[in-house]
Formats: C-alpha cells, sequence, structure tokens
C-alpha cells in the first residue's frame, strides 16, 4: 500500500475565484489586509506530523495556526479560518518491489527446486540425506 509524504505546505488567504464553496452565503472577511505580508503561512511541520506516512489524511482546520495578516503600519490581525486555504505538496510513496539482480532461475519464485530439477548440482553425501 502507499502512504503519503508530504513536501510542502503554505496556508493562505482564499479567494472566491480558487475556493467558490467558501463564499457560498457570500461572506465578507471582516479583516481587510492592506499589504501582501502574512505570517503563520508555513505549516509543513504541522502537516508532517498530522499526515506523513498515513495512507490518508483527515484532520480539523482548527489544529492549524492561524493565518495573521501584517499591515502596512506592521499591525497584526488574525483572519479567521474561513477565509483562508491551504496549499499542500505531497508524494504518494509506493512500498518497493522485492530486488531480483538476475534474471534467471534462482531468483525466480516460479521455480522451485526439487529433487529432479535441482537448482545445484547436489553432492553425493547430500544425495544419502534426501534418500534416507
Amino acid at each position: 500500500m502507499a502512504h503519503l509524504k508530504i513536501t510542502n505546505g503554505v496556508l493562505q488567504l482564499s479567494k472566491e475565484s480558487k475556493c467558490p464553496f467558501q463564499y457560498l452565503k457570500k461572506q465578507v472577511n471582516p479583516v481587510t489586509c492592506t499589504s501582501d505580508n502574512f505570517g503563520n503561512t508555513n505549516v509543513t511541520q504541522y502537516l508532517k506530523d498530522l499526515c506523513n506516512g498515513k495512507l490518508e489524511c483527515s484532520f480539523n482546520f482548527n489544529q492549524l495556526p492561524i493565518l495573521l495578516c501584517i499591515d502596512d503600519t506592521y499591525e497584526v490581525f488574525e483572519l479567521p479560518h474561513e477565509f483562508t486555504s491551504i496549499r499542500v505538496a505531497y508524494e504518494c510513496v509506493l512500498p518497493r518491489k522485492r530486488m531480483r539482480p538476475f534474471s534467471n532461475k534462482r531468483y525466480d519464485s516460479k521455480f522451485k527446486s526439487r529433487i529432479f530439477t535441482p537448482l545445484k548440482k547436489l553432492s553425493i553425501n547430500n544425495l544419502m540425506k534426501v534418500f534416507n
């Protein structure tokens, strides 16, 4: 089975064009950010703690930090979770296949060692063990 490996997670301000289901009730963001300067945007470590190594990932959005807006006058405002979105980069890691360095009978699973078709020559001592 495959498992998740989180490589990057960014918390950002959502827009109606990218997240239309967040704006179904025609809500207006109570906090207007006059600059593009945000705090708590890197949530990679939080997502790694929540999702790395799992088959699927579900979590409550309140477990992530609150996105902060840093104004031009360096005032800090908290943006509600209803108006934030998350961009996640991840990999789906598949299990490794069995190593087969050579394609011969010794490494092929359909061939089994039998007395009539041995993989190696049996010595006289080993032959005596088989028949005794």
